[in-house]
């Protein structure tokens, strides 16, 4: 009986070769935009935004990264058939921003709202309110409950600062719970269902340097994504931005491209 229990303990290995072969049936990558327009921000994401994985978008104000996640929502239902759950915290989403990107992209205008079906918003205003929609919709996707869950390959929460920073200023030792919860909740629904998770980031001041930024919510949460990209506007005229890898398991981090912001959206230099 001692042996049977230790057996039944034993953590039996997984070869690599069976690890990559699943990796490889179930991952998906996603574009940021446009094939031809953002093929420089999909390189420095080694291909597009990848399904399993969190993906961190970081900036200050006006850098880009609700414009970042709004293209890339409307790409996906562009070019797939797959469906988007956006979680708003900033207050940031637009519709009508939405329906011009797609137009401006080739979407025939008889097409927006078939296409604009595929997207569900949601408008958070609580950490509560956010892990109350993330739990239902991993029971749903797990249960397959309907076209739309099953089809579903992309979650973005932007804001994801908005809604921890309150809890750290009031109780740290609740704030800290809290943020783990949600990063396990947003990873297991990435992995366990191979879905891509995006979440936005703001940055707050070094300590070290009063004129160097660092993404907000600490080195607690600096360890949750796979993957950080650091937005910055570069030119306010012509809506020049620069993205810059700060964490990759895949690229060698420091790399940079440029982009643009426009009626498509995220656009190529």
């Amino acid at each position: 009986a001692r042996h049977a229990a230790r057996d039944a303990a034993v953590a039996y290995p997984a070869s690599a070769l069976k690890m990559w072969e699943e990796m490889e049936h179930n991952t998906a990558l996603l574009p940021t935009g446009n094939e031809h327009c953002c093929i420089r921000l999909d390189a420095l994401l080694d291909g597009g935004v990848i399904t399993g994985e969190l993906l961190e978008i970081t900036g200050p104000p006006a850098s880009g990264k609700t414009q970042f996640s709004m293209t890339m929502a409307m790409q996906v239902i562009t070019d797939t058939k797959f469906s988007v759950v956006y979680l708003d915290s900033t207050n940031g989403f637009s519709a009508c921003r939405c329906k011009e990107i797609l137009l401006s992209r080739g979407t025939q205008e008889k097409d927006v709202a078939d296409m604009l079906r595929r997207a569900r918003v949601y408008n958070v205003h609580t950490l509560f309110d956010a892990l109350s929609i993330l739990t239902l919709l991993t029971e749903n996707v797990a249960r397959q409950s309907d076209s739309y869950h099953s089809a579903l390959r992309l979650v973005i929460l932007d804001g994801v600062s908005t809604l921890i920073a309150p809890l750290l200023d009031a109780k740290q030792s609740q704030g800290h719970a809290m943020m783990s919860h949600l990063a396990a909740i947003l990873k297991s629904l990435a992995l366990d269902h191979s879905i891509a998770a995006v979440c936005t980031n703001s940055m707050v001041s070094d300590i070290s340097s009063s004129s160097l930024l660092k993404p907000a919510l600490g080195k607690t949460w600096s360890h949750v994504p796979h993957c950080r990209v650091a937005l910055e506007r570069t030119c306010t005229t012509s809506g020049l931005h620069v993205a810059t890898l700060l964490k990759s398991s895949r690229q060698p981090t420091g790399i940079a491209v440029s982009f643009l912001i426009n009626q498509k959206g995220l656009d190529s230099t």
